[in-house]
């Protein structure tokens, strides 16, 4: 016993559009000439583009509603599958994500800025290893143990060995050339 599905009856306005007389339906434009405006009115500007509220609408993701480039739902997904917690509430992958986009950040605008004083135009993982090893925050939160490959070594040269100057008068004092060297 198989229930065949009745049709509901539809009212003639919402399925099909009621009939307008002739003088209510605008003009077929043409091939020809565009006709003249005869109104006194000037014409309608363009509306203007509307910004999005600060929460968004219905079916924003978290991602733009927080204003990060950092995915929320990934970051929550990671959350749930690394056991940290039973539960893990709607703010905690927010927080989390905007955290990692702001560590983010930093890392690169010091790798930025490393790569200036190198003259190149291309962040390289030494450029990276360089910045986060000149920010004293950064060095103590990802540690001296952390490895990075096919970087080279922070230049540290002990103060006891370094000379002092080379030649007279224009000569440049190798302090000055192995702190620039440092800054690398």
């Amino acid at each position: 016993m198989t229930k065949t599905p009745t049709k509901t009856p539809v009212k003639q306005s919402e399925s099909q559009p009621s009939q307008a007389s002739p003088a209510a339906l605008p003009a077929k434009k043409g091939k020809g000439r565009p006709s003249k405006n005869t109104s006194s009115a000037p014409p309608k500007p363009a509306p203007l583009p509307v910004s999005l509220p600060q929460g968004g609408y219905q079916g924003s993701s978290s991602t733009a509603k927080a204003n990060l480039q950092f995915s929320v739902p990934r970051v929550a997904k990671f959350m749930k599958e690394g056991r940290y917690s039973q539960r893990i509430g709607g703010g905690a992958p927010v927080f989390l994500a905007s955290s990692l986009q702001y560590i983010m950040v930093e890392i690169c605008e010091l790798a930025g800025n490393q790569a200036q004083l190198a003259k190149k135009h291309r962040i390289t993982p030494r450029h990276i290893m360089l910045g986060i090893r000149s920010d004293p925050e950064l060095n103590k939160l990802i540690g001296k143990n952390a490895d990075f490959t096919e970087c080279g070594v922070v230049i540290n040269v002990h103060k006891d060995i370094r000379g002092g100057k080379k030649g007279k008068g224009k000569g440049k004092d190798i302090d000055e050339d192995i702190d620039m060297a440092e800054n690398e």
